[in-house]
């Protein structure tokens, strides 16, 4: 089995990319929780969220992403073309 991953695996100042994430119309949190993980992961830019898409204060995101939502910047409810590029 893999080691517990904890916060001090990777330093805090390590680079992260600069791409945002736009989450459309999901349904499953579950799937939602595993995509901030994936993020969070690769080290990848912010998560913005549609207003269909479950958000990090749904239970079931949070346990599905096994406490990343902590680490990765994420925001509901912008405009598409307001989001930084590349998307």
């Amino acid at each position: 089995l893999l080691p517990r991953v904890t916060r001090g695996d990777r330093e805090e100042s390590a680079p992260r990319w600069s791409i945002a994430i736009y989450l459309d119309h999901l349904r499953s949190a579950h799937n939602v929780g595993s995509i901030i993980r994936t993020v969070e992961a690769f080290a990848m830019g912010s998560i913005y969220f549609s207003s269909d898409t479950p958000f990090t204060d749904h239970k079931q995101v949070r346990d599905a992403s096994m406490g990343t939502y902590e680490w990765v910047e994420s925001s509901q409810n912008k405009p598409l073309m307001a989001l930084p590029r590349p998307i």
